[in-house]
């Protein structure tokens, strides 16, 4: 089934806050950095507006759908723009310390090299709006020549995303206590669609 993508804007930062909190709430990592799940979805919509808001700003948000899948983007010449620190800081209150470990990790083995960035990308479920939105986004990138760079936070999503055109980029992120997360890499070329519908 063939999907419509569209840019989002500013109107759009509510329900995507919202739809990156409620698809991330099981994943390992947000699992970790927030470990009492009342407290995880009281805090998540907080947390991930920052990087919404940055999207919106500095890259652009890809939509599909009434909000059935969301893709954040930040074309990066060579370090990556950070979100408001303030209000990461406020949005994790007493799991700050777990989160600031994992963003320096980032920064660390983030690339150099100009390319792409997908922060997060979340869909619901088993319809194909992953995909559309990574295919519709990796065109692009190739009539620009453009990388793609990203962290998957599970090993199934690690192998959806090789079979995206994606390759493991060195070792796994992982934090003290916490979760592998798996750098990787997508040089510009000639796309193929696969099913992708998990969160990076």
């Amino acid at each position: 089934m063939t999907y419509t993508v569209r840019r989002a804007g500013q109107h759009d930062e509510e329900p995507i806050t919202q739809l990156l909190a409620d698809r991330f709430h099981d994943d390992p990592v947000s699992s970790w950095i927030f470990p009492d799940d009342a407290d995880r979805r009281a805090r998540h919509p907080d947390f991930f507006r920052p990087f919404v808001q940055l999207a919106l700003a500095e890259g652009h948000v890809d939509v599909v759908g009434d909000y059935d899948g969301v893709a954040l983007w930040l074309d990066v010449l060579d370090v990556p723009p950070d979100p408001d620190l303030p209000l990461l800081q406020g949005a994790c209150g007493p799991n700050w310390a777990r989160a600031e470990q994992l963003f320096a990790l980032f920064e660390q083995h983030h690339p150099t090299k100009e390319h792409a960035y997908l922060p997060f990308i979340a869909a619901h479920p088993g319809h194909g709006f992953g995909t559309a939105l990574l295919t519709h986004r990796a065109a692009e990138m190739d009539r620009l020549g453009q990388a793609g760079y990203l962290e998957a936070s599970t090993p199934r999503s690690a192998r959806l995303y090789r079979r995206l055109g994606y390759e493991g980029l060195g070792e796994p992120i992982q934090p003290t206590g916490g979760p592998p997360l798996f750098p990787m890499w997508r040089p510009p070329q000639l796309w193929h669609m696969e099913a992708f519908d998990g969160p990076a």
